[in-house]
């Protein structure tokens, strides 16, 4: 499995490399340096309806310099929706088409792609250490911030558990959470099926031309759900235009090449100094409500049991919940329930008064 997956990376460095080279038959120093933004203007405006759905049209802002594409629906209290999914353009805002409808009936529901996901741009080269969990965490930040919304509450899945560390740098813009399925937020403990459960899965270079990798991706989506009717063609299709995007060819290059290190390297570290903060000093004393998919092979029950005695340790206000016959993907499969969950989460401690 671990020389497997050495090789696919050594691959996808080396397809990213040959695609810049492709496509600027230019000198080193070019390659060095991003286009701007602005640069791509007139296509980024017109991949947002191919690249928008749920009968929602998503949005650009520029966020201290990151043009960042997002969802902003309903009206009311604030939500966050924070995507998982690594730095690609098959990670997005997205993932949470199916959820933005019940929700927008409760919620102002506010939906990024992170930055370096999806239609969302890159750091600056001269913020190359912003290619980070880190980086992230302040992009959200900063999203807040230029929406004038905080502080929300926070409904996170997977990579967005980045959210957690959010509510911890960023306590005065976070008032509750709801973490689902996250490996990044949660301690290391117990053992996944993940890379079984994606063993039949085709694996391809991501290259610029629309090809078998795609097949890929569908593949990963339907084998970590418990029921893959969520994954449809308009969905695969919104993918594959962002993915297709020369912003994500420099996302890989980029990070390939070492961008955000040591930080990366030594992400573990950092993950367990967020834990004892929460664990040790009591940091996070806000509503927290965690969620686990009974049939999902990516997060097994330890590693939700074991982030929930790190919060539990000094705060009173933490919850589980487990959903039956679902998978990674429990919001898309049972977007109601999920929904429902969310809401009563939120309204109930905001009766209680703990949700200001």
């Amino acid at each position: 499995m671990g020389s497997s997956r050495y090789f696919k990376q050594a691959a996808r460095f080396i397809a990213s490399i040959l695609f810049l080279f492709s496509l600027v038959a230019v000198s080193t120093e070019l390659l060095a340096q991003e286009p701007p933004a602005e640069a791509f203007t007139a296509r980024y405006e017109a991949n947002l309806p191919k690249t928008s759905l749920g009968g929602f049209m998503a949005k650009y802002k520029d966020i201290e310099g990151v043009r960042t594409r997002y969802y902003d629906e309903g009206i009311g209290e604030p939500l966050l929706l924070v995507h998982g999914g690594p730095w690609e353009g098959t990670s997005s805002a997205n993932d949470w088409s199916r959820n933005l409808e019940g929700l927008s009936k409760e919620f102002r529901v506010l939906a990024p792609d992170r930055m370096g996901t999806g239609m969302s741009g890159n750091p600056g080269r001269a913020g190359e250490q912003e290619f980070t969990e880190l980086g992230q965490v302040k992009h959200l930040a900063n999203f807040i911030k230029a929406m004038n919304v905080g502080p929300v509450n926070i409904a996170a899945h997977a990579e967005g558990g980045i959210s957690l560390f959010l509510a911890l740098e960023y306590p005065e813009l976070v008032k509750s959470l709801v973490l689902f399925s996250s490996n990044t937020a949660a301690p290391r403990v117990g053992e996944d099926s993940h890379e079984e459960a994606l063993a039949e899965c085709p694996w391809e270079v991501y290259g610029q031309e629309i090809g078998p990798w795609i097949d890929e991706v569908a593949c990963r989506y339907r084998s970590l759900s418990y029921s893959d009717s969520h994954v449809t063609e308009e969905f695969i299709a919104s993918l594959q235009v962002m993915n297709l995007d020369p912003k994500v060819q420099w996302t890989r290059f980029y990070r390939d090449g070492g961008a955000g290190e040591p930080f990366r390297s030594n992400i573990n570290e950092w993950h367990d100094s967020m834990h004892a903060r929460i664990r040790d000093k009591g940091e996070l004393m806000i509503p927290v409500l965690l969620i686990w998919a009974h049939d999902d092979p990516t997060y097994p029950l330890e590693r939700s049991m074991a982030l929930y005695d790190v919060i539990a340790t000094h705060n009173a206000s933490v919850q589980t919940l487990i959903m039956n016959d679902a998978g990674h993907y429990a919001f898309r499969e049972k977007p109601d329930e999920f929904n429902y969950a969310v809401i009563r989460f939120i309204k109930a401690w905001s009766a209680l008064g703990e949700i200001g």
